[in-house]
């Protein structure tokens, strides 16, 4: 799943608030209404797992990933990387010290895996490509105008339409036919400056479903951002959210496409897990207690999520207090019972990244650590979801994007 940074995306539109995580050593089980309670089931960092080669499914597994993260700006742009799911075999894809930024991956009619991404000009201009993952081939697709150092775009399942921002708007782009239409209207100059904030936004950070029928679309204003989502093939397009600056700020597309995961509301401190589900797309916070400092001393947060199958939503947490470590926990959407699967001991700084392998119970987490005044990413680690076993691979400040099976 393409992967997107939370705060680290809007660093101007949220404020930063320095985290670390929780050594409870304690595990949590929540309903569908939020009720929680608490196992006294012990689980510690495990050892290194033996070769995960032997894990079923991940032999064939690919990840994408960020390496050297040389645009201070965003989103993230630096030099694009694959590898096999243990690390090996890690090979740059795009151009030699050219700041890219990930579009997604697109396999073609004839079998080829195609990844896309962008690149940008000092005046805002926004190329998009399409790189050949077979034969290296790379071949650009589309140029246009964008805010600089400001731009967002992804690419539908089947290859056909491309959604990106613009300076005023969002537009989608038909690479079978050359056409273009714009989905969403940034909100006027006029509209900001008498603090309408709900008429002033920008339409940022597009995402298909995994059917090619919808789109997650954040919204942003100047305190914060949330998310919706559209339809963009109807005139008018179609918003299903109800919407509004208490809907989570991004959210992340279940493999039947008939829910997100979520997290972050508006300018909280802390942010429990939400789900968003077809038909009424209501966001429903499963860990109510997390935004409730009563409840929550230790300012618990959920800071990012992913599908690890139809019915099970992996997530991080991290914490204030009393140390900092971050919390891979799973979530079984029917019966809303939570399991913590492993600590990651860090010197947590701010958030995480978690990426679920597609034909493997596995995920890839990673902590956004403090070096000295720096931030870094955590080398990711390779977690087994069945069992928690724990093995490191690539190498600091890595930053994993997507997976995918080839």
């Amino acid at each position: 799943m393409h992967r997107r940074l939370h705060w680290l995306v809007w660093p101007m539109l949220l404020p930063i608030t320095v985290i670390a995580c929780t050594g409870e050593d304690e595990q949590a089980t929540s309903d569908l209404a939020g009720t929680a309670t608490v196992s006294t089931t012990a689980t510690s960092t495990p050892s290194p797992s033996p070769s995960p080669s032997i894990i079923a499914g991940l032999e064939n597994a690919t990840l994408v990933f960020l390496r050297g993260d040389t645009d201070p700006d965003y989103p993230m742009a630096g030099e694009i990387w694959l590898s096999a799911a243990d690390g090996s075999n890690a090979r740059q894809i795009t151009p030699a010290n050219v700041a890219s930024s990930y579009v997604g991956l697109v396999r073609s009619n004839s079998g080829a895996d195609l990844l896309y991404y962008l690149t940008q000009d000092a005046e805002g201009n926004t190329s998009i490509h399409s790189g050949d993952l077979n034969t290296g081939e790379t071949v650009p697709l589309l140029s246009y105008a964008d805010v600089p150092k400001y731009y967002f775009a992804d690419i539908s399942p089947d290859g056909r339409y491309v959604v990106h921002t613009q300076p005023l708007g969002l537009d989608m782009y038909d690479l079978t036919t050359g056409g273009s239409t714009t989905l969403l209207q940034s909100g006027s100059a006029a509209d900001c400056a008498a603090y309408v904030f709900e008429e002033c936004y920008r339409a940022i950070d597009p995402h298909w479903s995994q059917d090619g029928r919808l789109l997650k679309v954040v919204h942003t204003v100047y305190e914060g951002s949330w998310a919706e989502v559209v339809d963009p093939f109807q005139s008018p397009v179609v918003v299903f959210t109800p919407g509004g600056r208490s809907s989570p700020h991004n959210g992340f597309w279940s493999p039947a496409s008939d829910a997100l995961c979520a997290q972050g509301i508006g300018l909280a401190g802390s942010s429990g897990l939400y789900l968003l589900e077809y038909p009424d797309w209501e966001a429903r916070n499963l860990i109510p207690e997390f935004e409730d400092s009563a409840t929550n001393p230790g300012a618990r947060t959920v800071v990012d999520c992913d599908w690890a199958g139809p019915a099970t939503i992996a997530y991080l947490v991290t914490a204030e207090i009393p140390s900092r470590e971050g919390e891979l926990y799973t979530l079984d959407r029917v019966t809303g019972e939570t399991r913590l699967i492993v600590k990651l001991a860090t010197d947590s700084c701010c958030t995480g990244n978690v990426e679920a392998l597609p034909d493997a119970p596995v995920a890839i987490a990673q902590i956004l650590g403090s070096a000295g005044n720096l931030s870094v990413w955590s080398q990711p680690r390779l977690v087994v979801l069945e069992t928690g076993v724990v093995t490191p691979i690539l190498q600091e400040g890595d930053f994993i994007l997507d997976s995918f099976s080839r």
